[in-house]
């Protein structure tokens, strides 16, 4: 990889460190972690959550349509070999193994209605037989809620950033799908140790 290419990665990484995004995110991605041997991440971009599951032991898989995020993924974790990344189109890979545990975190946001409900349907096939997907997303800020939380907001990228509701319905609609949990949880700042909330995410645990 030249370096050129190397230098978005590793700022993506630098920054979603710096505003507490990585360890934020792991850590709701973590909790739905219930001693479950086979991991997929869908849209697992540079694998910053992929961390704390490699600890565990388990066999994690990164999936993301962006090779340069992926490339840098492999160089950074190249040590453990309980990780697979991969770049492609979800729909279109040959999985050799299901699942227990499918994890799309600070995905939906990203795409539309229509394809998060194709994704949601299509993840069902790759469950094993007591599997279960997790989702956690960043939702619209209220009115009420903080100046610091609407700003945290205009750094969102994604096009399709919905109120908790709206996640809450437009999950609920996947057919083979059940939604075990759902809760707004608030996300802190964590790196730079003041701890103030920045942001909420909606986490759902869903099982067919």
């Amino acid at each position: 990889m030249r370096i050129t290419e190397w230098i978005f990665p590793l700022a993506f990484d630098f920054f979603q460190y710096s505003i507490g995004g990585t360890i934020a995110k792991r850590e709701l991605a973590i909790s739905s972690h219930t001693n479950q041997k086979h991991v997929l991440e869908v849209g697992c971009s540079i694998g910053n959550i992929a961390k704390p599951f490699l600890k565990k032991s388990i066999s994690y898989t990164g999936i993301d349509i962006d090779d340069l995020s992926i490339q840098y993924a492999k160089k950074k974790y190249k040590h453990f070999k309980n990780c697979t990344f991969l770049t492609g189109d979800l729909f279109e890979q040959k999985f050799i193994k299901s699942f227990d545990l499918i994890i799309f975190s600070a995905v939906l946001h990203h795409i539309d209605d229509r394809l998060v409900k194709e994704m949601l349907e299509f993840s069902v096939e790759l469950l094993s037989k007591d599997g279960s997907i997790c989702i956690s997303d960043p939702v619209l800020p209220e009115p009420s809620d903080s100046f610091i939380i609407k700003l945290y907001r205009k750094m969102e990228r994604g096009n399709h950033m919905r109120s908790f509701d709206q996640l809450s319905l437009l999950v609920s609609d996947v057919k083979s799908l059940s939604v075990t949990k759902r809760s707004v949880l608030p996300v802190t700042a964590l790196p730079f140790g003041s701890k103030p909330i920045v942001s909420k995410f909606g986490y759902f645990i869903m099982k067919p």
